[in-house]
């Protein structure tokens, strides 16, 4: 898997989604709108925690991606660098 070091802005992130959600507590991509796809908008490689901020598409928030989440198959389905 890619290092989150070397994930550069404007990469597509494509997720796994859910789909599994009911009643009041839905997750981050049940929620009506939010598609499983967003790009890299920060990095922040100099922190002691390298993560990136993606813009999911229908989202009004960044969502912070982490090394341990870039690596989790249930979460990230591609990643797809310019």
């Amino acid at each position: 898997m890619i290092s989150v070091n070397k994930i550069p802005t404007g990469t597509v992130i494509k997720f796994v989604g859910c789909g599994e959600c009911s009643g009041k507590s839905v997750c981050f991509f049940c929620v009506k709108g939010v598609k499983n796809t967003g790009v890299v908008a920060f990095t922040y490689h100099d922190f002691d925690i390298p993560s990136i901020e993606v813009k999911v598409k229908g989202s009004d928030c960044l969502l912070e991606l982490t090394q341990a989440d870039i690596e989790d198959p249930d979460l990230i389905s591609q990643i797809v660098i310019p």
